[in-house]
């Protein structure tokens, strides 16, 4: 790792971008400043796309095996997970960023992860479909490459963070991380070595800042100084810790009303893994703990030379991955249905 920099993000809106130029120009900031830290150019990039248009979708799909003896093979994978993908319902404006079969069954009785070799008459795949709004695909790429710098792939971001600080065994017996961005939160949940959800929600850690500066009437930055403090015990602390613990209630009652939905409230043995700037705040895994009822600590990315807290974790994913020979495997799922580039490719078939 030859450097970590961070420039200010101006021109996005919960995680969207609103203002292409503003965009552009901390882009251009970003790059400026990696190089001088570097001191490499810096002409490829692979991005990490959040924002609160990224969602999963599941679908399912089924078809009949292709040879007279029964035998299925990687063409019927093929098959049945494109079918999993004609029955999505209508998805206008979205682009499909990963696919992930989650399980096949054959004949309706046999459930397996692989079912290339085996013999039955009917495949069938429950699949997931992490999607993002095709306007905010578009606008990232024009964003980068304005600055002439080429973007090789696009990685949902919960999917980068993971690289980075979730472990196999995490990852097998079932965890979640979440990502307590500036103003959203995301939640991605991992089971038998598979992402089977993810999920962005509109609320972040600026808003914790924002409710103490209103509420003590400081500015800004002494608000957010505050807000790190949290849980550490002195008079000042106690005055707002109601304030962040409010605002802290709000974040974990839509991240357990998400774990409710998918059937994994107080399921996940490995729990909660935390990324993002929100991270940062004293005794998060605590309050976590207590709300969720499952375990949590603040991710790290451990394995490099020199520990690298989760601030870094989606830019660390995201270099890792790019360095990656089989990216899939390391993410514990294999992108079917997908070559590397190809959203990039055919977005940029309808670019200026």
């Amino acid at each position: 790792m030859l450097a970590l920099v961070s420039s200010p993000s101006n021109g996005l809106r919960k995680g969207n971008i609103n203002d292409l130029k503003s965009a552009s120009k901390s882009v251009s900031l970003a790059i400026k400043d990696a190089e001088r830290a570097s001191k490499i150019p810096i002409k490829r990039a692979y991005l990490g796309i959040g924002g609160t248009t990224l969602n999963s979708i599941f679908s399912k799909g089924l078809i009949a095996v292709s040879r007279a003896d029964g035998e299925i093979t990687d063409y019927d994978v093929k098959r049945v997970i494109h079918q999993s993908e004609v029955n999505i319902p209508k998805i206008s404006n979205r682009s499909i960023i990963h696919t992930i079969p989650l399980q096949f069954s054959i004949d309706k009785d046999i459930s397996i992860k692989d079912p290339v070799g085996m013999k039955g008459n009917k495949l069938e795949v429950d699949t997931i479909f992490i999607v993002c709004l095709t306007q905010h695909l578009n606008n990232l790429i024009k964003s980068v490459e304005s600055n002439g710098v080429k973007v090789e792939d696009i990685i949902a971001s919960p999917l980068a963070n993971a690289r980075a600080i979730l472990g196999r065994r995490q990852k097998e017996v079932g965890s979640l991380i979440l990502d307590l961005g500036a103003e959203t939160t995301s939640v991605i949940v991992f089971e038998e070595d598979i992402p089977i959800s993810v999920a962005v929600f509109p609320i972040g850690s600026d808003h914790i800042t924002n409710d103490i500066a209103l509420c003590l009437q400081i500015s800004l930055d002494d608000a957010e100084e505050l807000k790190r403090s949290y849980g550490i015990e002195s008079a000042t602390t106690r005055k707002i810790s109601h304030i962040v613990e409010a605002r802290l209630n709000d974040v974990l009652d839509l991240v357990g009303g998400h774990l409710k939905k998918i059937n994994k409230n107080e399921m996940l043995p490995a729990g909660a893994v935390l990324a993002g700037e929100g991270s940062m705040i004293s005794n998060l895994a605590d309050f976590i703990k207590s709300d969720l009822k499952i375990p949590a600590e603040a991710g790290t990315c451990g394995f490099l030379k020199e520990e690298i807290n989760g601030k870094w974790s989606c830019a660390v994913g995201l270099a890792l991955l790019g360095l990656d020979e089989n990216p899939q495997i390391n993410l514990g799922f294999a992108m079917a249905n997908r070559t590397k580039n190809f959203v990039v490719k055919w977005l940029k078939n309808f670019l200026p």
